[in-house]
């Protein structure tokens, strides 16, 4: 009898603790009737709000217990709600089916003029701003490459405070890992770059690179300083506020959007709680006629209260350029790409997932440029976990705020076991791949040396 009571505790005890476990849920979101991948979709735990959104590929990887409920959502779909043990290889989502009429009774009238929207969407954008300060689990992913191959790639966990008033986020980068540098530099370039980061002029910056350089070793010190000074992590996170700060300081606001674009109506969407206007944002004659690059996307739009869910701006090749200019800028015909998707929580929106395409200001050169080498950066975020109660806040917050993503940092293995992350594409897996077998091959040929 005791050794049958024995056996029993025994068994709850494991079933308990294996239940209490965290396990990683793999899974690929697809169409129900197509069985296209999803990308994007929206995947979090209810409990915690803690969650990721699938890759291009409609991939994703979360890091949940067996017992929790997990929620996915995509604009256009019906939302599943189901248990974590019972998502399998394969999540189905069912597109939503309407009518142009259903749209026009159970909401107000279509306005048909797209300045109009814009309008409204810049008088309402400060109703959603986030009232109270809150605190951003994010997690970074880096990619710098050459000619559409990786030179460098790098993964981070960031902790990000935002003040509502100012519009502005504390950052520290809390975790990060990386591959080693495999970029090649014209360190007068650089250094160059260096001195404007120091506030000395254009001027004085060339003069004085032309007329005396530091050693290459020196120089070569300077890299983790000329990348904060290029792409820091304030710029991307300065941009995700686009639908709630019509006059921020970026260079493309919602305001200069509104006063130099050009709009057309492209589609209206239904969602299950509400309806969107799908406006392309289109270039004006004047870019058409003047400019090497011009101005194309998107913004997807509440029909109720005029809130922006989603947009994506890009500056591409001008296909009426016929003076080449282009081709010396970027290799693959776009300058630079930004894509923005919100969620919106108790009234207000908050960014859940920001990607950004530019050029590697501090890899790139004129010769290199001319010699056909376009290095660019592709930069995303994935916003896991927004912390709004003020007592968590106050025990999450870091001690100290270090906010270069290029300085040296210790790599801690177990940190990464459980943190959610953006699931890698398949290309993206070659890429990494064989950047990390060219520099292995680099280090062997040096030790040879």
């Amino acid at each position: 009898m005791i050794k049958t009571l024995g056996y029993t505790f025994a068994f709850i005890l494991l079933s308990l603790t294996s239940y209490s476990q965290e396990v990683i849920i793999k899974s690929q979101i697809i169409d129900n009737k197509s069985g296209i991948p999803i990308p994007y979709a929206n995947i979090f735990i209810q409990k915690t709000g803690t969650g990721t959104v699938s890759n291009k590929e409609g991939k994703f990887n979360l890091f949940t217990k067996p017992n929790d409920t997990i929620q996915i959502s995509m604009l256009g779909y019906q939302s599943r709600i189901m248990a974590a043990k019972k998502i399998k290889e394969k999540l189905k989502l069912s597109a939503l089916t309407y009518s142009l009429n259903e749209i026009t009774i159970h909401s107000q009238n279509p306005i048909d003029d797209p300045k109009e929207i814009i309008q409204k969407c810049i008088k309402r954008a400060p109703t959603f701003r986030p009232e109270k300060h809150y605190l951003s689990n994010i997690f970074l992913k880096q990619s710098h490459l050459l000619n559409k191959n990786y030179i460098k790639h790098i993964e981070a966990a960031l902790n990000c405070y935002f003040i509502p008033k100012k519009g502005l986020w504390n950052i520290n980068v809390n975790e990060k890992r990386n591959s080693h540098e495999n970029r090649t530099f014209d360190f007068k370039h650089l250094y160059q770059d260096y001195l404007l980061s120091k506030n000395i002029g254009i001027r004085r910056s060339v003069n004085k690179s032309y007329r005396k350089m530091p050693p290459e070793n020196e120089l070569t010190k300077l890299i983790p300083l000329v990348d904060q000074y290029n792409f820091p992590i304030s710029k991307s996170l300065n941009n995700c506020f686009f639908a709630c700060y019509p006059n921020l300081k970026v260079k493309r606001n919602l305001k200069t959007l509104f006063k130099q674009q050009q709009f057309k109506i492209d589609s209206l969407i239904q969602g299950e709680a509400e309806n969107y206007y799908k406006l392309k944002i289109l270039p004006t004659h004047k870019e058409l006629r003047k400019y090497p690059f011009i101005t194309v996307g998107y913004l997807l739009i509440s029909m109720k209260d005029f809130a922006i869910h989603e947009v994506e701006i890009a500056k591409v090749k001008n296909p009426r350029d016929k003076r080449g200019i282009t081709s010396f800028i970027s290799g693959n015909g776009i300058q630079s790409k930004i894509k923005i998707r919100y969620k919106k929580l108790n009234g207000k929106l908050y960014p859940t997932y920001y990607s950004e395409d530019c050029i590697d200001e501090s890899a790139s050169s004129s010769s290199m440029i001319f010699s056909g080498k376009y290095p660019y950066i592709k930069r995303e975020l994935v916003f896991c976990q927004n912390i709004i109660n003020q007592s968590d806040i106050q025990e999450l917050t870091p001690k100290k705020w270090q906010d270069n993503l290029y300085l040296p940092q210790r790599y801690h293995e177990k940190f990464w076991h459980n943190f959610p992350t953006l699931s890698e594409t398949k290309n993206e897996t070659i890429l990494r791949k064989f950047l990390e077998a060219q520099i292995k091959f680099k280090s062997i040929k040096s030790i040879k040396k």
